[in-house]
Protein backbone atom coordinates (compact mmCIF):
# COMPACT_ATOMS: atom_id res chain seq x y z
CA UNK A 1 0.00 0.00 0.00
CA UNK A 2 1.24 3.22 -0.26
CA UNK A 3 1.37 3.82 3.10
CA UNK A 4 3.52 1.20 4.11
CA UNK A 5 6.11 2.38 0.67
CA UNK A 6 5.90 5.59 2.71
CA UNK A 7 6.90 4.23 5.98
CA UNK A 8 10.00 2.25 4.43
CA UNK A 9 11.21 4.82 1.87
CA UNK A 10 10.97 7.27 5.41
CA UNK A 11 13.16 4.61 6.97
CA UNK A 12 15.64 3.95 4.17
CA UNK A 13 16.01 7.82 4.57
CA UNK A 14 16.45 7.78 8.26
CA UNK A 15 19.05 4.92 8.19
CA UNK A 16 21.43 6.84 5.14
CA UNK A 17 21.23 9.96 7.37
CA UNK A 18 22.12 7.99 10.68
CA UNK A 19 25.11 6.34 8.28
CA UNK A 20 26.54 9.78 7.42
CA UNK A 21 25.88 11.36 10.73
CA UNK A 22 27.65 8.39 12.52
CA UNK A 23 30.36 8.04 10.46
CA UNK A 24 34.08 9.02 11.19
CA UNK A 25 35.16 11.34 8.44
CA UNK A 26 37.13 9.22 6.03
CA UNK A 27 35.17 6.05 7.32
CA UNK A 28 34.33 3.96 4.07
CA UNK A 29 30.70 4.13 4.41
CA UNK A 30 30.00 3.47 0.65
CA UNK A 31 29.22 0.17 0.58
CA UNK A 32 26.22 0.65 3.45
CA UNK A 33 24.96 3.58 1.59
CA UNK A 34 24.69 1.64 -1.74
CA UNK A 35 22.81 -1.10 -0.05
CA UNK A 36 20.12 1.94 0.88
CA UNK A 37 20.36 3.04 -2.54
CA UNK A 38 19.42 -0.70 -4.07
CA UNK A 39 16.75 -0.75 -1.51
CA UNK A 40 15.49 2.05 -2.22
CA UNK A 41 16.03 1.24 -6.10
CA UNK A 42 13.40 -1.44 -5.75
CA UNK A 43 11.03 -0.11 -3.77
CA UNK A 44 10.62 2.29 -6.41
CA UNK A 45 10.47 -0.08 -9.19
CA UNK A 46 7.72 -2.06 -6.99
CA UNK A 47 5.76 1.29 -6.77
CA UNK A 48 6.44 1.46 -10.90
CA UNK A 49 8.44 4.69 -11.06
CA UNK A 50 10.96 3.78 -13.23
CA UNK A 51 12.85 7.23 -13.32
CA UNK A 52 13.78 6.87 -9.68
CA UNK A 53 14.09 3.22 -9.50
CA UNK A 54 16.94 3.75 -12.51
CA UNK A 55 18.82 6.45 -10.92
CA UNK A 56 18.88 5.00 -7.18
CA UNK A 57 20.12 1.90 -9.22
CA UNK A 58 22.67 4.29 -10.79
CA UNK A 59 23.70 5.73 -7.27
CA UNK A 60 24.32 2.25 -6.08
CA UNK A 61 26.53 1.21 -8.52
CA UNK A 62 28.25 4.94 -8.65
CA UNK A 63 29.17 4.07 -4.63
CA UNK A 64 30.40 0.45 -5.45
CA UNK A 65 32.31 1.45 -8.47
CA UNK A 66 30.45 -1.14 -10.28
CA UNK A 67 28.26 -3.87 -9.90
CA UNK A 68 25.71 -3.70 -7.38
CA UNK A 69 25.65 -6.98 -5.08
CA UNK A 70 21.92 -7.38 -4.80
CA UNK A 71 19.58 -10.44 -5.90
CA UNK A 72 17.11 -9.19 -8.28
CA UNK A 73 15.86 -12.53 -8.29
CA UNK A 74 13.89 -12.95 -4.97
CA UNK A 75 11.29 -10.01 -6.54
CA UNK A 76 8.90 -9.31 -8.63
CA UNK A 77 9.64 -10.00 -12.40
CA UNK A 78 8.66 -5.88 -13.17
CA UNK A 79 11.61 -4.84 -11.79
CA UNK A 80 14.25 -7.33 -13.41
CA UNK A 81 14.94 -4.60 -16.16
CA UNK A 82 17.32 -2.92 -13.01
CA UNK A 83 19.97 -5.57 -14.12
CA UNK A 84 20.57 -3.67 -16.96
CA UNK A 85 21.00 -0.21 -15.79
CA UNK A 86 24.67 0.67 -16.10
CA UNK A 87 26.21 4.52 -14.87
CA UNK A 88 26.86 6.53 -17.55
CA UNK A 89 30.14 7.50 -18.84
CA UNK A 90 31.17 11.14 -18.86
CA UNK A 91 30.81 11.54 -22.75
CA UNK A 92 27.83 9.18 -22.97
CA UNK A 93 24.62 11.09 -23.84
CA UNK A 94 21.59 9.16 -25.17
CA UNK A 95 20.68 9.69 -28.66
CA UNK A 96 18.18 12.97 -29.26
CA UNK A 97 19.77 14.80 -26.31
CA UNK A 98 22.42 17.75 -26.86
CA UNK A 99 24.56 19.37 -24.57
CA UNK A 100 23.21 22.42 -22.81
CA UNK A 101 26.09 24.56 -24.31
CA UNK A 102 24.92 23.37 -27.93
CA UNK A 103 21.54 25.32 -27.66
CA UNK A 104 23.20 28.20 -27.04
CA UNK A 105 20.51 28.99 -24.12
CA UNK A 106 21.13 31.17 -20.70
CA UNK A 107 21.89 28.62 -18.26
CA UNK A 108 18.94 26.47 -17.62
CA UNK A 109 16.91 27.81 -14.60
CA UNK A 110 15.88 25.38 -11.67
CA UNK A 111 12.56 24.79 -10.55
CA UNK A 112 13.00 23.06 -7.63
CA UNK A 113 16.45 22.33 -5.07
CA UNK A 114 16.36 20.51 -2.34
CA UNK A 115 19.55 20.44 -0.92
CA UNK A 116 21.13 17.33 0.02
CA UNK A 117 22.65 15.99 3.72
CA UNK A 118 25.39 17.92 5.09
CA UNK A 119 26.55 15.48 7.59
CA UNK A 120 27.07 16.94 11.18
CA UNK A 121 30.52 16.29 11.30
CA UNK A 122 31.46 17.54 8.21
CA UNK A 123 29.57 20.90 9.29
CA UNK A 124 32.00 20.87 12.99
CA UNK A 125 34.88 20.47 10.57
CA UNK A 126 34.08 23.23 8.67
CA UNK A 127 34.47 21.04 5.43
CA UNK A 128 33.71 22.56 2.26
CA UNK A 129 33.42 20.65 -1.00
CA UNK A 130 32.29 21.21 -4.65
CA UNK A 131 31.21 18.02 -6.57
CA UNK A 132 30.55 18.38 -10.24
CA UNK A 133 28.01 16.20 -11.89
CA UNK A 134 26.36 15.34 -15.04
CA UNK A 135 23.12 15.08 -15.47
CA UNK A 136 20.70 14.50 -18.52
CA UNK A 137 17.32 16.86 -18.29
CA UNK A 138 14.48 15.24 -19.22
CA UNK A 139 11.53 16.52 -21.70
CA UNK A 140 10.06 17.06 -18.64
CA UNK A 141 12.91 18.70 -16.35
CA UNK A 142 13.21 15.71 -14.19
CA UNK A 143 16.96 14.27 -13.81
CA UNK A 144 18.48 10.93 -14.86
CA UNK A 145 21.58 9.73 -16.04
CA UNK A 146 23.87 10.87 -13.30
CA UNK A 147 27.63 10.79 -13.72
CA UNK A 148 30.04 11.99 -10.90
CA UNK A 149 33.12 13.64 -11.78
CA UNK A 150 35.99 11.23 -9.33
CA UNK A 151 36.76 13.97 -7.01
CA UNK A 152 38.53 10.68 -4.56
CA UNK A 153 37.94 12.24 -1.13
CA UNK A 154 34.86 13.49 -1.92
CA UNK A 155 32.93 9.94 -2.24
CA UNK A 156 31.49 10.47 1.63
CA UNK A 157 29.39 13.07 -0.22
CA UNK A 158 28.20 11.11 -3.36
CA UNK A 159 24.97 9.71 -1.80
CA UNK A 160 23.39 13.07 -0.12
CA UNK A 161 24.67 14.95 -3.45
CA UNK A 162 23.08 12.05 -5.43
CA UNK A 163 19.54 11.54 -3.75
CA UNK A 164 18.86 15.30 -3.42
CA UNK A 165 19.42 15.53 -7.20
CA UNK A 166 17.06 13.15 -7.95
CA UNK A 167 14.71 15.24 -6.63
CA UNK A 168 16.04 18.41 -8.76
CA UNK A 169 13.74 19.71 -11.22
CA UNK A 170 14.42 22.14 -14.03
CA UNK A 171 12.76 24.13 -16.64
CA UNK A 172 12.71 22.09 -19.89
CA UNK A 173 14.45 23.17 -22.97
CA UNK A 174 12.65 24.41 -25.87
CA UNK A 175 14.39 23.96 -29.18
CA UNK A 176 12.15 24.34 -32.41
CA UNK A 177 9.21 24.56 -30.25
CA UNK A 178 9.88 21.44 -28.71
CA UNK A 179 11.11 20.17 -25.52
CA UNK A 180 14.41 18.73 -26.00
CA UNK A 181 16.24 16.42 -23.38
CA UNK A 182 20.31 18.02 -22.34
CA UNK A 183 23.07 17.00 -20.93
CA UNK A 184 23.93 19.70 -18.08
CA UNK A 185 26.95 19.58 -15.63
CA UNK A 186 26.32 21.15 -12.61
CA UNK A 187 28.43 21.94 -9.38
CA UNK A 188 26.68 21.13 -5.95
CA UNK A 189 28.19 23.17 -2.94
CA UNK A 190 28.74 22.05 0.46
CA UNK A 191 29.69 24.65 3.39
CA UNK A 192 30.68 26.83 0.86
CA UNK A 193 29.59 30.19 0.60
Amino acid sequence: SKGEWAKADKAARTLARDIIDGSRLGHRIEPLLARVSAIRAVAFAIRGESRLARWHWQVAQILTSGPVDFDLGRFHQRISYLEDVVPRGPKDRPAGTMSWNEAGKPEPKAIRTPSPIYSKQASRAGIQARLPVSVIVGTDGKLSDPHVYDKGDLAVFYYPVLVALADWEFEPLIVDDQPMAFVYILTVRFGVK
